[in-house]
């Protein structure tokens, strides 16, 4: 078993490569290169059986990263955009819930976030700055509002909700993330 540079160097998936790495007696004669493309663990290996492995591996690893973080809320009525905004969230080591629609991410503020990510403009409900208020009433640390919009109206709308840090979508690589760990 051969593990690549970009995999051993990488801190994120030190943790995989260990459970591998535990594993290796089952993958004896086998090529496994494991590589981070976009962000994501990949693996190629000679054996269905090591792509398993790596896999059951990876999922072990975001669960306990996700124990660590804590779990993330997303809210946006564009399903599109909530997964990809989960995506990144999840990828950072948070525990996602999506919530397409005010009613449903109503209903789920009442559980613990670390963070609570919610779009502007809802579709049943025109404004989501409302949410936002719940969420810091509920004691959320970090709370994150994304528009389409941009300018001083978003700015101004975001501070006058208590959101931590206002984006406007289309959002930069890596922008999310950094805004809910406070370095935005």
């Amino acid at each position: 078993m051969r593990l690549s540079a970009a995999a051993t160097r990488t801190g994120r998936y030190r943790a995989v490569r260990s459970e591998v790495e535990e594993q290796a007696a089952s993958l004896r004669g086998c090529a496994l290169h494991l590589a981070i493309v976009a962000g994501e663990l990949a693996a190629v290996a000679s054996t269905p059986h090591a792509v398993e492995v790596v896999r059951r591996a990876r999922d072990s690893a975001r669960a306990r990263a996700a124990a660590r973080r804590g779990r993330g809320l997303v809210v946006d009525d564009d399903e599109l955009v909530a997964l990809a905004f989960g995506r990144d969230l999840e990828t950072a080591g948070y525990a996602v819930t999506l919530a397409l629609t005010y009613s449903a991410a109503w209903q789920r503020l009442s559980q613990p976030w670390a963070c609570v990510v919610v779009d502007l403009v809802l579709a049943d409900r025109e404004d989501g700055s409302e949410l936002c208020r719940a969420a810091l009433r509920a004691g959320v640390p970090r709370v994150v509002l994304v528009s389409g919009y941009a300018g001083t109206e978003l700015a101004a709308i975001a501070g006058s909700c208590g959101a931590h840090v206002a984006l406007a979508k289309p959002l930069e690589p890596g922008a999310l993330v950094a805004a809910v760990r406070g370095r935005a």
